[in-house]
């Protein structure tokens, strides 16, 4: 992100605090499983592994020994997801604690996949380079579709380039699949690294095709993904 765009970027944030835009929460709601201190335990609502183990401090405060899996709900990857992602100039893999701040908020296209076209094979619908073309570059994508499951859309191998090449700087998607090859084309990047948003909620309830998009992972190292508030600020006007 240049100077102009970091500054276009805070511009439209001042705006969007005074009031001038709409406020979606783009995260999904989790609900770990918890062992209290008194011994019982409240089950999960969380299809992957998020648990909770309740303690006292000798001050009498409550806190939280917290055993889960990186990739739970809103998250992002970064190039250490993939073995052959960039690297650090040392050699170590790219974690989230490593990725610049700014890589995580700025101006977002909003694009709807639902009208990707079925292979003929029978395998997923593959979204194109023509479905994809409203990104700018050094933009923020948001894809997402209203099919979840195995009849969703998978992002092909040609857009994924045509975006990585753009190049866009960060890519979510809801209910879009990114295959193998798009996964190598945006982590493994040694000059522009795209880290990847997944299981990002409610982009059906935009109705802008371009907002202001802030998803901040915490500044954690030795981790290949780390979990996200993802927001959107929609313009009201």
């Amino acid at each position: 992100m240049t100077q102009v765009e970091r500054l276009s970027a805070l511009d439209e944030l001042a705006r969007a605090l005074s009031g001038e835009y709409r406020l979606v929460d783009l995260s999904e709601a989790l609900v770990p499983g918890q062992w209290l201190a008194d011994g019982h335990y409240r089950w999960s609502q969380t299809p992957r592994r998020y648990e909770l183990r309740q303690w006292i401090s000798p001050g009498g405060h409550f806190q939280h020994f917290v055993d889960a899996a990186s990739q739970v709900g809103t998250h992002v990857e970064t190039p250490a997801h993939i073995a052959d992602g960039a690297r650090l100039p040392d050699g170590s893999p790219i974690s989230p604690g490593d990725v610049p701040l700014e890589t995580f908020f700025g101006p977002a296209a909003v694009i709807n996949c639902d009208v990707a076209r079925r292979a003929g094979d029978g395998s997923r619908p593959l979204v194109s380079v023509e479905q994809v073309r409203a990104a700018r570059p050094h933009d923020i994508v948001l894809l997402w579709s209203s099919t979840p499951g195995p009849n969703g859309p998978a992002l092909s191998d040609e857009a994924a380039r045509w975006l990585a090449d753009l190049p866009i700087k960060l890519i979510g998607e809801q209910h879009v699949v990114l295959p193998n090859e798009p996964h190598r084309l945006f982590l493994g990047r040694t000059d522009h690294p795209i880290p990847i948003m997944e299981e990002l909620k409610h982009l059906e309830t935009l109705s802008r095709d371009r907002v202001l998009f802030f998803g901040l992972p915490l500044r954690v190292h030795r981790i290949e993904a780390t979990s996200i508030r993802a927001i959107a600020f929609e313009p009201i006007a």
